[in-house]
């Protein structure tokens, strides 16, 4: 018995051993396990080169290439591996995809010129792009939060802001990036730059860091608009009570948002010359002082990534994801202190954007404007304690300072020119609305509006109509008015649970659903459950260019979806490059297919190498490896019979739609048509046909009035070019 139980003590012993070291080896293996690879080509070793010489050189040659510094960009490569956001594979490391990702948008290079320098093929790099792209887009949460409600130290440790901004968090502004899109689209995207751009706004601490952003606008679109989306988003920009954003001179005072004073002088100094003359210059003076940090950002965001001041070449999709990417790389930089592509306070002026049309400034929040008041008064009474101006030997209490200017109450509210302020009736609005309809049947209108001559035009017109003096801007402000709430009823039609009446040009919501969001927005109770005037005429108006913010994403949403990272470490085939992209093994999608042929001993010779034996794989090895080792998978009987039903559910279909069905013509449509007068009868049977062809639109037909049908062919038959 002792025997035997020594026996089982021994084996014991011998199997826990055995276990132990098993697990110890599998966890070292874990740890220091080495990407294997292929017999190295000159095209690898040519690759190894580049980016040894990227991640040995000096931090200067890599923010040339990556643009940011070895620190931070093994840092960001350790975070992804750490997170499993990226993962190494046989063929490329991270800090390679990394290195490829960053360079494209470093400089804007197409992937076929990156391919020449990284020796990878198209498709490999296009993948690792979107791969990182989502990467860097799951840092969001971390790399772009809302600034700290405390007082900023900047601010505290001056007199010349404490304690009149001690609840300032920042400042906000837009930026044009330009765009490339679709020609159909580029009359949205064409605004004051006169080129396609898409609208980014961002709010910006004092550190430089973007604390929230709202990319994808069309470039048409005001400053002001992205600013209300960005607040009525749920996850969208967020001011504390009490605290607020410094913004420039085309937004309006409100809660939350103070700007500077609209017609006076911004670029001024305490001391020396060009000094302020009063109390709203002093204000301008230090409010362009704190808010230039945007400005500073924005400028530190295009000297860094340069495929911000060239078209992009990819889908506007990806361009907007790729301008929430850069803020949040910006971000991650600056944690590692500044570089070079930071332009320094002192060198950079900001831009007041005064020069924003008064229609398209809302109207100013009465407390807030009183608030803005309070703190210029005050800020004014104390210029002289200001450490900033003491230090330089000036008393600004006692030196030459220009008294208060008040500007006259009758001019203030008549407008800076003193011409009294016209007051638009429903007719003349009408009036007007009608000619710019037949100007866009004439192919008048260009992708960035009408021209200043067709708008005196039309104001030449008015003032026939009316007996009133109309001039040719006071017709472009109106019609701007009318843009707005196209804008607006644009909006509302895509409420969830908004209906849409054809008929009666109406956004039908149900009783309980309208009394919560009118109580919500009472502004809106003018376009819901009743009809909404000039419908048609906006419709044709500014229906082909107008801001419709359906490809606008916040800095809170992901940017993509998460894919099958690279290959498997079962994968031990070696990736066949081509850089021509005329491979035989590739199949519609792009992707390479991985050949595998059942023979004894299957070699694969390579041009400067020793032929590899490649040991033969069985069905059961071929089956573990998955999808990427292109064998299909069988499928099962109930998988067969649910795609039987779905063919002969689609062959169903399409025989219903290739089946003819006979439209009945409405009633009196021919003589409706043929009787209209001032047409030729070769355009009056082109719009028949089209009526014929369209049931509803014929029935619609019918419905109109003389005038409206005379309007419809109207335009209908200048768009077709008939007239």
């Amino acid at each position: 018995m002792d025997f035997q139980a020594s026996r089982r003590r021994a084996a014991a012993f011998v199997v826990a051993v055995a276990t132990w070291f098993f697990l110890w080896f599998r966890c070292w293996c874990e740890e220091s396990r080495s990407v294997t690879y292929g017999p190295m080509l000159p095209r690898d070793m040519e690759r190894i080169v580049n980016l040894r010489f990227i991640y040995e050189s000096e931090d200067t040659h890599c923010v040339n290439l990556l643009r940011m510094k070895k620190a931070p960009f093994f840092q960001l490569c350790d975070l992804f591996r750490a997170r499993l956001l990226l993962r190494d594979s046989i063929h490329s490391t991270i800090e390679e995809q990394v290195a490829m990702f960053l360079h494209v948008v470093g400089h804007n290079q197409r992937f076929r010129v990156i391919s020449l320098t990284f020796r990878r093929s198209i498709e490999t790099i296009s993948r690792y792009f979107q791969e990182v792209l989502y990467a860097v887009g799951e840092l969001r949460n971390e790399m772009i939060v809302p600034p700290a409600t405390s007082v900023h130290p900047r601010i505290q440790n001056s007199r010349r802001w404490y304690p009149y901004f001690k609840d300032c968090l920042g400042a906000i502004d837009g930026t044009h990036v330009l765009a490339r899109v679709p020609v159909k689209m580029q009359p949205a995207f064409i605004g004051r730059k006169h080129t396609t751009t898409q609208n980014v706004l961002a709010a910006v601490d004092f550190d430089l860091r973007f604390a929230y952003v709202l990319a994808g606008w069309e470039g048409s679109a005001h400053d002001a608009l992205i600013l209300a989306d960005a607040l009525e988003r749920n996850d969208g920009l967020r001011v504390p009570p009490g605290k607020f954003y410094l913004v420039d001179a085309g937004y309006a005072v409100r809660p939350g948002f103070l700007p500077p004073y609209r017609g006076t002088r911004y670029h001024l100094r305490e001391f020396g010359n060009n000094r302020p003359r009063d109390q709203r210059e002093i204000f301008n003076l230090r409010h362009s002082s704190l808010r230039v940090t945007v400005e500073r950002a924005f400028g530190a965001l295009k000297n860094r990534f340069k495929i911000l001041y060239n078209k992009p070449f990819h889908p506007f999709k990806t361009q907007v994801k790729l301008v929430l990417a850069y803020c949040i790389l910006h971000n991650w930089i600056l944690r590692h202190g500044h570089d070079e592509h930071v332009p320094s306070e002192d060198s950079w002026a900001p831009n007041n954007n005064d020069a924003a049309s008064p229609n398209d400034v809302y109207p100013d929040n009465a407390s807030w404007a009183q608030q803005r008041a309070t703190w210029v008064e005050q800020m004014w009474q104390n210029r002289g304690s200001s450490r900033d101006m003491a230090d330089n030997g000036v008393d600004g209490a006692a030196g030459d300072v220009a008294e208060v200017q008040e500007i006259p109450v009758a001019v203030a509210a008549q407008g800076g020119n003193g011409r009294p302020t016209m007051r638009w009736t429903p007719v003349m609005s009408g009036f007007i609305l009608r000619i710019f309809v037949d100007l866009v049947g004439q192919g008048v209108k260009t992708d960035k509006g009408f021209k200043e001559v067709h708008l005196n035009a039309v104001a030449k017109q008015l003032s026939e109509f009316s007996g009133l003096k109309v001039t040719g801007t006071q017709v472009y402000n109106h019609l701007c008015k009318w843009r707005q709430r196209w804008v607006k009823v644009c909006k509302l039609k895509d409420l969830s649970g908004a209906l849409w009446d054809e008929d009666n040009y109406m956004i039908v919501l149900e009783e309980e659903h309208l009394l919560g969001h009118t109580k919500d927005h009472p502004k809106d109770a003018e376009f819901l459950n009743t009809p909404i005037k000039n419908y048609m005429p906006m419709q044709i108006i500014f229906g082909s260019g107008q801001a419709t913010y359906r490809f606008a994403m916040g800095s809170n949403e992901p940017l993509g979806m998460p894919s099958d990272l690279g290959q498997t470490d079962n994968d031990t085939q070696t990736e066949t490059i081509n850089l021509c992209g005329d491979d035989d093994n590739t199949n519609p999608t792009g992707r390479k297919r991985k050949v595998v042929e059942e023979t004894d001993t299957q070699t694969e010779t390579y041009a400067g190498s020793k032929p590899v034996d490649v040991p033969k794989l069985t069905d059961e090895k071929v089956s573990k490896v998955g999808s990427s080792s292109g064998k299909r998978k069988r499928i099962s009987e109930e998988e067969g019979g649910y795609m039987t039903a779905m063919t002969q559910a689609v062959q169903n279909v399409a025989d219903a739609l290739t089946t003819p069905v006979h439209n009945e013509m409405p009633p009196g449509l021919y003589n409706a048509v043929l009787s209209i007068p001032g047409f030729t009868d070769e355009s009056l049977m082109y719009a028949l046909q089209n009526l014929l062809d369209n049931k509803a639109l014929g029935l619609c037909f019918m419905e109109m009035s003389d005038p409206h049908r005379v309007l419809w062919l109207r335009t209908f038959l200048g768009k077709h070019y008939y007239i």
